[in-house]
């Protein structure tokens, strides 16, 4: 039995069979805005019911975080206040000193006991480095940190707008899944696009879905029609098509 952490994303969970396996690593990434840090979020809020949280931010601020999630109804400050969450701040470094934030994540798994690790971004952490042999270096100890204690991670990368590659290569090749957030236009409209690329112990949803964010943060929607790719930046329909098809029973 695969025991996972639910996202608690309306319209998400059931297409990963509840959730995300314990103990792996994902790779959440998406253009700017999209909403990573927010989809994170919900696993936090969803991840508190039953276990602990370490977000290791490279790019926002511990307080506007607080203050970003508060709009979508979630409460982290309360989560704080309960020892169900703790925000670390970290400044991007030179790999020479890489090994000074890698120790204060092993020393904040080791006292606090996280069951999901968050960082966000792994493409800001890694903007200093010179090849992918560092970059697969740092993420090799990510996971040797992170398995041994059977935490499950969150690593958040940026995709520039038109681009098509993840970082370095090395990432998507680390990670058990990734997850992709991107923009598409469609009959001259602005769209968010989900998909799930690969996730390993899981039969999961091949669609590219539709996703808005409203009050209540992301809701995932049905299966967009007349996307030709994932990673493309504009898609034509035929004008007797519709954009969106139900969703499979």
């Amino acid at each position: 039995m695969v025991h996972r952490i639910p996202t608690g994303i309306p319209g998400f969970d059931a297409l990963i069979q509840g959730g995300i396996p314990v103990g792996s690593i994902v790779l959440l990434a998406g253009n700017a805005g999209s909403g990573k840090t927010l989809f994170a979020s919900h696993v936090i809020d969803s991840n508190a019911r039953t276990g602990r949280s370490l977000y290791v931010g490279f790019f926002e601020k511990k307080d506007r975080l607080i203050a970003n999630v508060a709009k979508f109804g979630l409460d982290f400050k309360k989560l704080e206040e309960e020892e169900k969450l703790i925000i670390s701040e970290f400044f991007p470094l030179l790999e020479s000193g890489s090994a000074l934030w890698i120790s204060a994540i092993e020393k904040d798994i080791n006292e606090f006991k996280p069951s999901l690790l968050v960082i966000d971004s792994i493409s800001t952490l890694t903007g200093d480095f010179k090849g992918r042999q560092e970059v697969r270096m740092l993420l090799k100890m990510i996971d040797a940190i992170t398995k041994s204690s059977n935490v499950t991670v969150i690593m958040i990368s940026e995709i520039p707008l038109n681009f098509y590659s993840l970082g370095f290569g090395v990432e998507e090749f680390m990670a058990d899944s990734i997850i992709m957030m991107r923009y598409v236009e469609i009959d001259s409209v602005i769209r968010r696009c989900i998909a799930i690329m690969k996730m390993r112990e899981t039969n999961h949803d091949m669609n590219i879905r539709e996703y808005t964010i409203g009050d209540h943060g992301i809701e995932v929607k049905d299966r967009i029609k007349g996307v030709e790719g994932l990673m493309i930046t504009s898609s034509k329909l035929s004008p007797d098509r519709s954009n969106l098809d139900n969703p499979p029973s």
